[in-house]
């Protein structure tokens, strides 16, 4: 008796594989084909996982890009992102967004993680269709907290993310870190400056949404015009 029990202890650790899989749902599905000209039949579905634990547990949703209905989840990417020192990585269980942008061109995606404590985190991602090799890349890829905004322009993205100071509490006013990204057709967006607010700005003590970006405007564009 002894021996079986330590066999079935040795199969639930050393063969973790016996698990049951993550099971996911399909949240939106768009076609591809028309909207960027391409020569496969692409498509771009959106998962995310379901279960007890699918809003807060570490089962990340999903974004695959297909043109095979049989071969629909084999090139998928799940959306995660890990701390700067290789520490926690972050599951974003939720799609927020899949949308066709125009200007410019691309496919944005959104998913967004929650750990079951009063903050989020928010990534939102951009794939860009070559014609030459007939596939899709990600070419922008950026992460806010509940404390944060960003704005599209024609040829920018703008992102608002709240430095946490010492002695602040969580959700009062804050200085606010700008950071500026340009697209380039060939490479996507690049960062091209950052820099923090002079001013603090309100956080959601005090209102329910963010609104920093047009108030910097006029800094914004007076820094994009030496670049």
């Amino acid at each position: 008796m002894q021996i079986i029990l330590h066999t079935f202890l040795l199969y639930l650790f050393v063969f973790p594989a016996f698990a049951e899989p993550s099971a996911f749902k399909e949240i939106k599905m768009l076609s591809l084909k028309q909207a960027f000209g391409t020569t496969k039949d692409w498509h771009v579905t959106a998962y995310q996982p379901v279960g007890d634990d699918a809003e807060t547990g570490d089962t990340s949703a999903k974004l695959c890009f297909w043109f095979e209905e049989l071969k629909k989840q084999e090139h998928c990417t799940p959306i995660t992102s890990t701390l700067p020192n290789g520490g926690m990585t972050y599951h974003y269980q939720t799609v927020k967004e899949l949308v066709v942008i125009p200007t410019p061109h691309l496919v944005k995606f959104a998913a967004q993680f929650f750990g079951g404590g009063s903050g989020a985190l928010d990534q939102i991602s951009f794939w860009q269709y070559d014609k030459n090799t007939d596939s899709f890349s990600q070419v922008g890829l950026v992460t806010l907290t509940e404390q944060s905004e960003y704005k599209l322009f024609d040829q920018a993205l703008v992102t608002a993310n709240a430095r946490w100071s010492e002695g602040e509490p969580h959700f009062s006013p804050h200085r606010f870190d700008i950071e500026v990204y340009k697209y380039r057709p060939n490479s996507g967006y690049a960062k091209a400056f950052v820099y923090l607010t002079a001013k603090k700005y309100p956080s959601l003590d005090n209102t329910d949404k963010i609104d920093v970006i047009s108030h910097e405007m006029p800094e914004i564009k007076k820094r994009l015009k030496s670049k």
